[in-house]
């Protein structure tokens, strides 16, 4: 049987990462990488407005995350 390589470990941020990836994903290009500064102020706002229980440090690692997952080429599901 093959090891589990999960690597996502916090319940709270993983139930809304689908969300919240579909969410910032309209401003990034497809190898993850914002459209401009503006686009990431916009995706920062829009998740907050979505998730207002996230802190900023918390928001910043959705961000990113989204970014590594779009830059792999993957799509994250349920």
């Amino acid at each position: 049987m093959a090891e589990s390589r999960e690597q996502r470990v916090d319940d709270a941020l993983r139930s809304i990462f689908v969300e919240a990836f579909n969410l910032a994903s309209p401003y990034m290009d497809g190898q993850g990488q914002w459209l401009s500064q503006a686009h990431e102020c916009l995706a920062n706002d829009a998740l907050a407005k979505r998730f207002p229980s996230l802190t900023d440090m918390r928001l910043m690692a959705v961000l990113a995350t989204v970014s590594g997952v779009r830059a792999s080429g993957r799509v994250p599901v349920d």
